[in-house]
């Protein structure tokens, strides 16, 4: 299950992929709901690659898609504390 597509865009005058671009349009709360959902899909993506033999793209994919959830999480709470 792709969480986001992390495929490159321009936006402005950076290039964001499309799952940075959605994670800044999110709401906190939902932030966290994605976290949460991330963490959770990675242990059973990781689980199922190691014991069920099923292809390392879904672990990579959750591991991406936590990634940048957490870093607007992060952005997030830097800014507010600034």
């Amino acid at each position: 299950m792709r969480l986001f597509k992390t495929d490159k865009i321009i936006v402005g005058k950076e290039d964001k992929t499309r799952a940075q671009v959605r994670a800044e349009r999110l709401d906190t709360p939902s932030l966290y709901a994605w976290m949460d959902n991330c963490v959770m899909s990675l242990g059973a993506s990781f689980d199922s690659w190691r014991y069920k033999d099923a292809p390392s793209d879904e672990v990579t994919s959750c591991i991406e898609a936590a990634h940048v959830v957490w870093s607007e999480i992060e952005k997030r709470k830097n800014e507010r504390n600034t």
